[in-house]
């Protein structure tokens, strides 16, 4: 468990009772038997009861603790990590006893979510070579691939005043300047619907305003033209499409290192589903089907 520096002070503030026991202990490992620190296994900077901690973790920290400061680490900032790792080891050694892990929901998905991560870092820790990924992008373009966007105008008219209705679908035939189309509707009735931003949307963004119905009539139209009345939603709806930017898909040597982000996101995805498969092989399940109905 790497501890961040801005963390570096929280099993103080958790063990504040033992802040003695702490002080006091400065020369715990000195204390111990000769025989008993003898048998530490190398490559181990302590052991708390039947745990070692290992030398991986204290360099971790020492790493946090170097962020934290300008000046270099002293003797006692490594007997402060030492002590730190000891202080950290014992609460959760507590912890365990006092059943927190089965018990607390914090604890349960930080443990999880360390397996997860531990899962993933395995089956993302080594990069495809050039022909790998150059396959992965050709079965899998439509996902690199950015959708079409349109920046539209949108008037709106109450399907209620009927006599605008024809008149203005045969006086659109006749304009082709924005202006002149606005002004047109304007005195049809039709009035421009606001909430419309003015920016290229994706058609999944125009969904959100347009609904289904309108957003095929959109989409039909092309850059710079503009639609006959559609009648939608007890309204007649009219659409200019002023700029439409067709879907692209990018060169793989453009977008190589997203490729291969992606490549490595779904082989930890792969290989966490398969070690979730695993697990349930090797331990029995039984649930109880009054939860799941």
């Amino acid at each position: 468990m790497t501890v961040s520096g801005s963390t570096l002070r929280v099993p103080l503030l958790v063990a504040g009772a033992v802040a003695g026991l702490v002080v006091a202990a400065g020369g715990l490992l000195e204390m111990k038997d000769t025989d008993e620190v003898r048998s530490l296994p190398a490559g181990n900077v302590a052991r708390v009861g039947d745990t070692l901690i290992p030398a991986g973790r204290f360099e971790g920290l020492l790493d946090d603790l170097r962020a934290d400061k300008r000046n270099p680490l002293s003797d006692e900032d490594r007997q402060f990590a030492v002590e730190r790792l000891i202080d950290e080891e014992l609460l959760i050694q507590r912890g365990v006893e006092l059943g927190f892990t089965q018990d607390a929901a914090a604890v349960r998905k930080a443990i999880a979510a360390a397996v997860v991560a531990q899962v993933v870092a395995e089956a993302s820790t080594t990069l495809p070579d050039d022909k790998v990924l150059r396959d992965f992008y050709a079965s899998t373009q439509k996902f690199f691939t950015i959708p079409s966007r349109f920046r539209v105008r949108w008037w709106k008219l109450d399907a209620q005043q009927q006599t605008a209705v024809q008149n203005a679908a045969d006086d659109l035939q006749k304009t082709g300047a924005e202006a002149d189309t606005a002004r047109l509707l304007e005195q049809h009735g039709y009035e421009m619907v606001d909430d419309l931003p003015d920016a290229l949307l994706p058609a999944s963004k125009l969904l959100d305003y347009l609904g289904p119905v309108l957003l095929e009539r959109v989409i039909a139209v092309g850059a710079g033209e503009i639609s006959q009345p559609v009648y939608a939603d007890r309204a007649l709806h009219v659409f200019h499409v002023i700029e439409h930017e067709p879907a692209t898909t990018p060169a793989f040597d453009s977008i190589m290192d997203i490729v291969a982000q992606e490549y490595m996101y779904r082989a930890g995805d792969k290989a966490l589903r398969e070690y979730l498969g695993w697990l349930r092989e090797r331990t029995p399940v039984v649930t109880n089907d009054t939860y799941s109905r």
